[in-house]
Formats: C-alpha cells, sequence, structure tokens
C-alpha cells in the first residue's frame, strides 16, 4: 500500500489502514506498520465496529471509497494488480 501511495501521490491517493484483529496492542500495530512503510494513517479498531459496518468477511480488505464517503469498489485478500487496477479505475486521469 505504500508503494501505491506514494506513485499516486499526485493524484490525491490517501491511504488509511485499520487493524480489525482482536487482541492486538497498539505497540503491535505500530510495528507492523513501520515494517511495511506504511506512511498513511493507521488505526486500531476498539471491538468490530469498523468490521461489521464494511461487513468485512476476511484480511486482509480493500476498500476504495471516493471524495463522498461512497465505496467504489472491495477487494479482499492480497492481490496487488488487482488493487493498483482498482485505484486507477477511480481517480481521475
Amino acid at each position: 500500500m505504500s508503494q501505491l501511495s506514494k506513485k499516486y501521490k499526485q493524484k490525491d491517493l490517501r491511504v488509511i489502514a485499520v487493524n480489525v484483529r482482536q487482541g492486538e496492542t497498539l505497540e503491535t500495530v505500530r510495528q507492523f506498520a513501520e515494517s511495511q512503510s506504511l506512511s498513511g494513517i493507521t488505526f486500531l479498531q476498539d471491538g468490530q465496529g469498523v468490521a461489521m459496518d464494511y461487513e468485512v468477511r476476511g484480511v486482509p480488505a480493500t476498500f476504495f471509497i471516493d471524495v463522498l464517503g461512497e465505496i467504489e469498489a472491495k477487494l479482499v485478500g492480497f492481490d496487488p494488480k488487482a488493487t493498483e487496477s482498482a485505484v486507477e479505475a477511480i481517480l481521475p486521469p
């Protein structure tokens, strides 16, 4: 995700990571974000609110949300090509 964030920075792509796994500490999440060079915003959810609100059925789950807050696309699993295709589909030319 950090690579996509850098690649599409000029097109205002913002990456926000939310950890939805129960039982993880803020320090564990912070260390993971640093190890993955995640330069965006990272959250640790309390409870299952975010996962339930967004109907997360597997992790990792990636949501593409437009400037109006509408979900444009959703991917489950890790597929860099599909992720980049989805980014390119929703960003302005």
